[in-house]
């Protein structure tokens, strides 16, 4: 599955990057400034696109929102998937099997996506009041220092419960598969209740998994930045690095997801109905 999955990602990457590349290529041209942005920031560049492409920007925006969404639904479609062979049975995986799982659960993973979404949604607009309600506004200040002192007051706060949701999301996702019902919102309660009466376990195993990720991202982006990919045979160990990384990340998303299982599996055992 490992495989199978990396194969896809390259796929999906490949339809979002191409029609993206040739839009740049053809607003901006043989221009000297994308070759110099590639290994530096340029924020004059992005300026630059605004004011000389405005015509353009708009249909960028929309073009690159609809990959995006279409990222987003393959890997709405792949979870069912994915849960099937981690959850019933990790030592044997049938294409077959796979792919009826995908379509078995996809409307579902598509709901229990959109709440989560809102819930992220209302979490953020709620810390931006918090944000904004001493008059600091980032569109309108003319200061940073009490922008920065601002951030550092909030942003730890929101990143708390952000990760917290999405801890959630993750817990919801294996409760929505191994209860098998139409309608999600039992498996959706069950998983909260679950989370919250073996939070300290759950939120250990969450947070091992994402400081692994975060070191793997780290050593990835140190090794990245550091790669001078102007010689054509650096080029290559450039491209090389970012599919072990891919291939990383794949795997650690799937380790994050069966050790989710794993742990929700041994809470079943004290439920009343044995089924979740």
């Amino acid at each position: 599955m490992w495989a199978w999955l990396y194969g896809i990602n390259v796929l999906v990457a490949m339809i979002l990057v191409v029609p993206l590349f040739n839009y740049i290529e053809t607003s901006f041209g043989q221009s000297m400034a994308l070759e110099r942005s590639v290994n530096d920031f340029n924020f004059s560049l992005i300026t630059d696109f605004i004011r000389e492409y405005d015509g353009g920007l708009q249909l960028f925006i929309q073009l690159v929102l609809s990959l995006l969404i279409f990222y987003f639904m393959i890997s709405i479609f792949l979870m069912g998937g994915i849960l099937d062979v981690l959850v019933r049975n990790p030592h044997q995986y049938s294409a077959g099997t796979f792919l009826n799982a995908a379509v078995q659960y996809f409307w579902r993973y598509t709901r229990l996506t959109l709440y989560f979404l809102i819930g992220h949604v209302v979490i953020l607009l709620v810390f931006w009041n918090l944000f904004s309600s001493q008059g600091l506004n980032p569109l309108k200040i003319e200061s940073d220092h009490a922008l920065i002192a601002r951030v550092k007051q909030i942003f730890p706060l929101y990143l708390g419960v952000a990760t917290t949701v999405m801890l959630m999301s993750d817990y919801a996702k294996v409760y929505v598969y191994r209860m098998n019902r139409s309608l999600i919102t039992i498996p959706l309660i069950n998983s909260f209740k679950h989370v919250f009466r073996h939070f300290l376990n759950a939120a250990g195993l969450y947070l091992v998994n994402m400081v692994v990720m975060a070191f793997f991202f780290l050593l990835y982006f140190l090794a990245r930045k550091n790669l001078d990919t102007r010689p054509g045979h650096l080029l290559l160990l450039a491209f090389l690095l970012s599919q072990l990384y891919l291939l990383i990340r794949i795997g650690l998303k799937l380790v994050n997801l069966r050790s989710i299982a794993l742990l929700s599996g041994m809470w079943s055992k004290d439920t009343s109905d044995g089924r979740v």
